[in-house]
């Protein structure tokens, strides 16, 4: 209160409601200061009951809420990690990006082309907020449209479902090619603020949309070990799931191979028990379980895996 009326307030009132008795001396020089600055004789009380008790209640209660919230802002600003203010200087961003999400292409001969976006929050892995995405629209090997394609895929959605999850700054692995074709979508999106950089893998340089000269960050740069934290957990990802396709596909095909299972029952089988290794352990009893199954249809399909 006394720092509040010491200060630039040009108004003051003829009673100040306080929450309780000030020491004796205080309270005399605070009143001798109010009684000078309003040219005239403020009173201060300490209401019991009431509603000038209930504004009071009130105060204490709004009060407790600021400084909570005051704490809070201070107590994150403190736990940036320096990684992140370095990358915001780099980048000349207006902040450091909290939240960052990194997108990867993978493909095997053309193969199941497949993407994978990880999300850091706070400069740690935000393993929940991952995600990993089949490519639907291009065929053949096409680099720049599957990520203009997953991208536009992840922001569509955000745009449409949870506009606050926009991450602070979208990381490309790759060149030039694929941070243009990232750029370009999420112009189109209306996102011309939302930064696109990439972190190009031979040089490990930090690469910028249209003609801007890449940078290139000294390897011991926290700011750049971020980045390429982010990229490899990306292309982990990307991996893990092409990989798991991959060995889906395969387990489909041998089931497929057998008389009398097509592509719909071998799909039903692997949903059920979930490897070709369990199945193969289950009883006839239990392959019946399986949609389309009898318990004949179970011994003939396991008499034909244990002899494959």
């Amino acid at each position: 209160m006394c720092d509040y009326y010491l200060g630039e307030v040009h108004h003051v009132p003829a009673e100040i409601l306080i929450p309780a008795e000030l020491d004796p001396e205080d309270e005399e020089l605070l009143l001798m200061y109010l009684a000078e600055k309003r040219e005239r004789k403020v009173k201060l009380i300490v209401p019991q009951r009431g509603e000038k008790f209930r504004q009071v209640h009130l105060a204490k209660t709004n009060a407790k809420l600021l400084l909570g919230e005051r704490l809070q802002a201070k107590a994150k600003a403190e736990r940036i990690p320096h990684s992140l203010l370095m990358l915001a200087d780099h980048l000349s961003l207006d902040h450091p990006p909290l939240a960052i999400e990194c997108f990867d292409n993978s493909n095997l001969f053309g193969q199941q082309p497949v993407a994978a976006m990880v999300r850091f929050q706070d400069g740690r892995p935000a393993k929940r907020e991952y995600r990993h995405f089949k490519i639907k629209t291009v065929v053949g090997i096409d680099d720049f449209k599957s990520m203009e394609e997953v991208v536009g895929r992840r922001y569509r959605r955000l745009l449409k479902e949870d506009r606050d999850k926009l991450p602070d700054l979208v990381l490309i692995d790759g060149g030039r090619g694929q941070v243009n074709a990232a750029r370009r979508i999420v112009d189109e999106l209306g996102l011309r603020e939302l930064p696109v950089v990439g972190l190009a893998k031979r040089l490990e340089e930090i690469v910028f949309p249209g003609n801007a000269e890449p940078i290139t960050l000294p390897k011991t740069s926290s700011a750049l070990k971020l980045l390429m934290q982010l990229r490899d957990e990306a292309h982990r990802f990307a991996i893990t799931y092409h990989r798991k396709l991959r060995q889906g596909a395969s387990v489909s095909s041998t089931l497929e191979n057998i008389s009398g299972i097509g592509p719909s029952k071998a799909k039903e089988l692997l949903r059920h028990f979930g490897s070709l290794k369990r199945l193969k352990e289950a009883s006839s009893q239990q392959i019946a379980e399986v949609p389309g199954f009898s318990e004949k249809a179970g011994e003939k399909l396991l008499a034909e895996l244990r002899q494959s």
